[in-house]
């Protein structure tokens, strides 16, 4: 007849840590899983940081405006071909662009930085797998009645599983998000402002994000080019 092994054998320890890990393996795993699915779709946003100006001239010849384009950011992203498309989207609202000395609007735009924000699972592949050794330690003293130091060295073995786990979905799986930051200056002439050299002058920032599973700046940088010339050549 076969013998019962004894709680606190080397067997069920053996059994109580590979229940810890293959826990804190399948949920170091989830966590990327769920990464990959929540941001599978481009997702591209645009907002102001102060509320916009808007401008309504009814004379139509004071509907010119000149126009600045200037890329202060570490990537290359077309400045004149930008430019040259706010210019159609200012035209197509009925605006003339002008030399400056001409105009009575200006926009000064600057692209201050474009760059990537990770964001990925591995905090809570690390955190699930900490909490899963957790719980599968209460379950295998319940079971198994292993002694306190079998207990805490199986779950410490299975959380750091568990966070290498995390560690290698990190590598595979990221939630990319690029932010591009413009600092954009509307102006309107008036004379009598002396002290802005005869200007009315208004400051904004526009913060646009793309955000998706494991994009890339090539797939990113058009989505953040269209929403900044969307949002500027729609200031006026």
């Amino acid at each position: 007849m076969n013998q019962a092994h004894h709680p606190s054998s080397p067997w069920n320890r053996t059994l109580l840590a590979l229940s810890l890990a293959a826990g804190a393996f399948a949920l170091g795993g989830c966590a990327a899983t769920q990464t990959g699915f929540a941001h599978k779709n481009l997702v591209v946003q645009s907002v102001w940081t102060q509320p916009v100006h808007r401008f309504l001239p009814t004379d139509p010849s004071l509907k010119t405006v000149y126009v600045s384009f200037r890329n202060a950011s570490d990537k290359k992203i077309g400045s004149s071909a930008l430019e040259q498309e706010i210019d159609a989207t200012l035209t197509q609202h009925g605006y003339r662009i002008v030399p400056f000395s001409n105009a009575h609007f200006l926009i000064q735009i600057t692209v201050e930085s474009v760059g990537i924000q990770n964001k990925s699972a591995s905090n809570n592949a690390t955190q699930s797998a900490a909490g899963g050794a957790a719980v599968g330690a209460l379950a295998g003293a319940a079971l198994a009645g292993g002694s306190a130091n079998s207990r805490t060295s199986a779950a410490l073995g299975a959380a750091l599983i568990g966070s290498a786990v995390g560690l290698v979905a990190d590598a595979v799986v990221k939630n990319v998000t690029y932010t591009a930051i413009t600092d954009v200056q509307v102006g309107e002439r008036d004379p009598r402002n002396q002290a802005n050299q005869g200007w009315d002058l208004f400051h904004n920032r526009l913060v646009s994000t793309a955000n998706r599973t494991n994009l890339k700046f090539p797939e990113a940088l058009p989505t953040l080019q269209a929403q900044l010339v969307h949002n500027i050549g729609n200031l006026l």
